[in-house]
């Protein structure tokens, strides 16, 4: 019976290399070298990198009002 770790690392193996690759998975989620952080963070990476790469229009734009907004709250929070 596979335990829940192993589960895990299975599941972020697929789902890595989906998202971005063979290479990629193993070097994140492969058996001798697996850690779930490590591997969550490259799977939030490679999800920005392919909808930029798919939508870089919608992309800009939201980074846009993200830089925006931020730069808004941290002015607000100085000057108050």
């Amino acid at each position: 019976m596979i335990n829940h770790e192993e589960e895990v690392r299975r599941k972020d193996y697929e789902l890595l290399k989906e998202i971005a690759g063979d290479e990629v998975a193993n070097r994140y989620a492969g058996k001798e070298n697996y850690s779930m952080r490590r591997a969550g963070f490259a799977i939030q990476r490679y999800s920005v990198v392919n909808f930029a790469k798919r939508r870089p229009v919608d992309f800009t734009m939201i980074t846009m009002v993200v830089l925006l907004l931020g730069f808004i709250f941290i002015w607000k929070y100085f000057t108050y």
